[in-house]
Parts: C-alpha cells; sequence; structure tokens
C-alpha cells in the first residue's frame, strides 16, 4: 500500500513540474514573439552631388546626419506610434518593388530619397526616390517621417 502511494505521489508532482515547465516555455515563446514583432529603427536617406542627409528613427531618439554634422533628439512615444501605425500598413515585403513616379534625381534636380525600415531582425529598403515625391505606397509614411525629423515637404 505504501508503495502505492508513494508512486502516485511520484506520478503527480512529475506531472506537476511538466506542466509547470510547459506553461513557462510558453510564456518565454510568447514574450519572444512579442518582442520580435516590432520596428526597431527607420531611415531615410536623401543624397545628390554634394548634399547627404541620414535621418534614423528609432523608438525614443532622431538622429540626424547633415553631410557629417551629427545632431540627436528624443523622440515621444506618440510620434514613435504613428510611424510604426503607417509601416504596419505596409507589405514590406514588396517596398523595393514600389515605383518612384518621377527621375529628377537622375539629373541632380532632385535628392534621391531612400526608406529603409528594419523590422523582425530583418531590413528592407525601398527603391531610390526623388526627395519630396515618394511612391504613392510610401507617401504617408514619408510625410509621417519628415514631419518627425522636422524638414519641410520637397526635402527642402
Amino acid at each position: 500500500m505504501k508503495l502505492h502511494i508513494s508512486l502516485a505521489i511520484i506520478l503527480l508532482t512529475l506531472i506537476n513540474c511538466n506542466t509547470a515547465k510547459t506553461s513557462e516555455m510558453s510564456m518565454n515563446k510568447d514574450k519572444t514573439e512579442a518582442g520580435k514583432l516590432s520596428v526597431q529603427r527607420i531611415s531615410l536617406s536623401e543624397r545628390t552631388r554634394g548634399t547627404n542627409r541620414l535621418f534614423t528613427i528609432t523608438s525614443d531618439n532622431v538622429e540626424t546626419n547633415m553631410n557629417g554634422t551629427i545632431t540627436s533628439k528624443s523622440l515621444s512615444s506618440g510620434s514613435w506610434k504613428m510611424i510604426s501605425d503607417k509601416i504596419a500598413q505596409l507589405n514590406l515585403n514588396e517596398l523595393q518593388s514600389y515605383q518612384s513616379p518621377t527621375t529628377k534625381r537622375y539629373s541632380d534636380a532632385a535628392l534621391a530619397s531612400q526608406i529603409t525600415i528594419e523590422k523582425d531582425g530583418k531590413t528592407y529598403g525601398s527603391s531610390d526616390f526623388d526627395s519630396g515625391n515618394p511612391p504613392e505606397e510610401l507617401k504617408d509614411l514619408y510625410l509621417s517621417i519628415q514631419n518627425t525629423v522636422g524638414i519641410k515637404k520637397g526635402g527642402n
């Protein structure tokens, strides 16, 4: 009889340990997935002969590199959420295929711009487009980035 009771206690202990381990693994998986499903960084590069501007936005910071001069300012969580929401509306796998409506950058009449998004450990880049005239699919995101970094429409 004592043997049956001992075996039952051991069996119940093993079942409880296994359940706790499974629950802990599930919670860790959920935390990992939640952490992965976020945008880490957005960059807007605008360049032409003699001008190179790079605006890099993270969840709490905006860094501006104007021809090698770097400045930084803090970013509100509301601004970050607004940009993240715009990115969530895009199919990032198609980002490179969005076509620029104009080609002034070919003759140096406009800055050549590109948006780069780092999300889920991957980097997605748009094709080049004229500053101030992004592909239609990127227009809302581009305007939000310009507003956040404090540059005027048209890249001026």
